[in-house]
């Protein structure tokens, strides 16, 4: 019963902190998540008994299993999609940490990187470790400060090759967004990664409002760059919400938190693509191949699984930012894991088995409304004359 009743109250906390945040009461929103975090861990500290604790000692094995298998089923991706570079990938530019270094500068460091083409567009993706701090009682290089960096350090970056204007940097700024958009802009703005130079705010012609923050080497460059249908553009993909872009040295780039993955690198790609075919280039060569490159669902992701890419345009549809595969996966397994907890419950009584039954189906609702079947929404700003 207590079981029951923990995680009941703990869901319906989390329902009710998300819904608050989307109505701009941070007051009660506050609450509930500081009502649904200690009720959920009490809960489930309470309902794991010696046996299932034991379990926490393979931890270490399942960690070291789980990193080979990334690595190799990361180099078996980067093999079928271009050629793997382990540092030079012959254009734009390389991360030193958070700042932006030529690409055949030796501050560059990266831990894998791949250079493919896509409808005509040369682009590259790499992984680096945005951040690394000396962490006391932790010996560097070992298992501890390996999964560590893996967790909190690790970054992905994806850049197109493109004609080489003064920097550019859109970025998403806090907003009234779900928990876990607001989530995802934090951790890809920490590891961006940012050209070299002085950088200042845009204003003026640019009409992005309070959703974006813009600067620019140089601002009157970056505002004919900008046009009407270029704000438009990014104002209107949920894709930009989560996803600082760059533009400088010959490449225009995103940063993502996390390891380099299959599904991410050609996520991140392809809105990149779909950037760069409204931005009124000084090489008209390059105008040419971005309009005529076919950005589409079926062309772009041709040959990969479609089941994550027919969910993402229902999202986008709905104005919500894609997912990639491995975060679709992981929302899917928490939800399986609720489910499979709620179901161990069912057997105790009559009373927990309907309480079961009702937030699990309340967590049901909410997983495929948030994920799979969001509603969609109407344009956000009107398309521009």
């Amino acid at each position: 019963m207590i079981p029951a009743v923990g995680y009941t109250v703990a869901v319906l906390a989390l329902l009710f902190g998300v819904a608050a945040q989307r109505r701009g009461w941070w007051l009660p929103a506050r609450v509930a998540y500081g009502v649904a975090g200690p009720v959920g861990g009490l809960t489930t500290g309470y309902t794991l008994d010696g046996t299932w604790l034991s379990l926490w000692d393979l931890l270490p094995l399942a960690f070291t299993a789980l990193v080979w298998w990334l690595g190799r089923s990361q180099t078996a991706w980067m093999g079928r999609l271009g050629t793997v570079v382990p540092g030079d990938p012959g254009f734009g530019v390389l991360p030193a940490g958070n700042a932006a270094v030529a690409h055949d500068d030796n501050r560059g460091e990266i831990t894998t990187g791949v250079v493919f083409d896509r409808q005509g567009h040369r682009a590259s993706a790499v992984q680096f470790a945005a951040h690394r701090r000396e962490r006391p009682g932790v010996a560097e290089g070992g298992r501890l400060d390996e999964a560590i960096t893996l967790l909190d350090a690790t970054y992905s970056m994806v850049q197109l090759r493109a004609p080489s204007v003064p920097a550019v940097v859109i970025a998403p700024a806090p907003a009234d967004a779900a928990p876990s958009e607001t989530a995802a802009a934090t951790r890809n703005r920490f590891g961006a990664v940012r050209p070299a130079g002085p950088l200042e705010p845009v204003t003026g012609a640019v009409t992005l409002g309070d959703r974006f923050t813009v600067h620019a080497a140089h601002p009157d460059t970056a505002r004919l760059l900008l046009t009407p249908a270029v704000q438009h553009h990014i104002a209107n993909d949920p894709w930009f919400r989560t996803h600082p872009v760059a533009l400088a040295d010959g490449a225009l780039w995103t940063t993502s938190a996390g390891r380099l993955t299959e599904s991410a690198t050609l996520i991140n790609a392809r809105h990149l693509a779909c950037l760069a075919a409204v931005i009124p280039w000084p090489d008209k060569d390059f105008t040419t191949l971005a309009t005529a490159a076919d950005t589409s669902t079926r062309t772009w992701f041709a040959g990969h699984p479609r089941l994550t890419h027919a969910i993402n345009d229902r999202r986008l549809a709905a104005g919500k930012p894609p997912l990639s595969t491995s975060a679709l996966t992981t929302r899917t397994l928490s939800w399986l894991a609720i489910t499979a907890l709620l179901a161990g419950v069912v057997s105790v009584s009559a009373t927990a088995a309907i309480t079961a039954v009702i937030t699990g189906a309340g967590v049901l609702w909410a997983y495929l409304r948030a994920t799979v079947l969001p509603k969609k929404r109407p344009a956000t700003t009107p398309e521009p004359q």
